[in-house]
């Protein structure tokens, strides 16, 4: 195998590092920090990522190159995918690194819920507000901001605006779409919602394909079940939620 690629939510364990440093050179996704590692390399220890050491003491020559994703779900999914491809052209690690922090700001995500309910369980909204928002249809639009803060950007009446919402904002900041995977993430929608989806998608983007995927557990407890999210390479991401 000429290169390989993890995504997990959590420090990746020994078992699974042991198995990816047979991977030359290797990808790792955990959490919000991607990680390129050549076995053995020549290059110094940058930083560590939680539980590497592990690899470390059996590759004491490794190299790590760490990175925050500023992303999450499937937009660290896509990291790991165009890191992959990367390892698959022979560049070494360190390249690998550079041009994995180069694209990382350029993953554009548009999410948006079903109900305002996990929000206001997971803190991320008051209550009164979730009750009355819920009450107007009120649909927030939550992007990973330029930080990699997951944070409200606008808000729509309705679950089709929301649709068609997020469909607009990726179709003005994809970069050359039809030349790569628009990737649709989803928490246990029903299919006719991810068909609906895809269709405007088609009509309104003409992409290479569309990647259907799941939004994880963890993500998922905060903002709640049939939250749906598009995600695609195209403009820097300038929007900070704290300015």
């Amino acid at each position: 195998m000429d290169g390989c690629a993890m995504a997990s939510g959590s420090p990746p364990p020994r078992f699974r590092l042991r198995s990816s440093a047979e991977c030359s050179p290797n990808i790792w996704l955990t959490g919000r920090t991607s990680c390129t590692s050549p076995v053995p390399p020549s290059n110094p220890v940058r930083s560590i990522p939680p539980g590497s050491e592990e690899l470390l003491k059996d590759y004491p020559g490794a190299s790590v190159y760490c990175v925050d994703s500023l992303n999450a779900c499937l937009g660290e999914g896509a990291l790991a995918i165009e890191a992959a491809k990367l390892a698959e052209t022979g560049i070494g690690a360190e390249e690998v690194f550079k041009k994995v922090q180069a694209m990382r700001k350029r993953v554009n995500e548009y999410c948006t819920v079903h109900s305002l309910e996990f929000l206001r369980r997971a803190g991320r909204v008051k209550g009164p507000a979730a009750f009355f928002g819920n009450l107007m249809g009120v649909k927030p639009i939550i992007v990973a901001d330029a930080d990699g803060a997951q944070a409200a950007f606008k808000k729509v009446k309705g679950r089709q605006a929301s649709f068609r919402e997020i469909v607009a904002l990726l179709k003005e900041s994809i970069v050359n779409p039809e030349e790569q995977t628009i990737y649709l993430a989803h928490a246990d929608c029903s299919e006719e919602e991810v068909e609906e989806l895809k269709a405007l998608v088609k009509a309104e983007i003409p992409c290479k394909e569309i990647f259907v995927g799941y939004i994880g557990p963890i993500i998922g407890a905060s903002i709640g079940p049939d939250a749906v999210a598009l995600i695609g390479f195209g403009k820097e991401v300038t929007f900070r939620a704290a300015e």
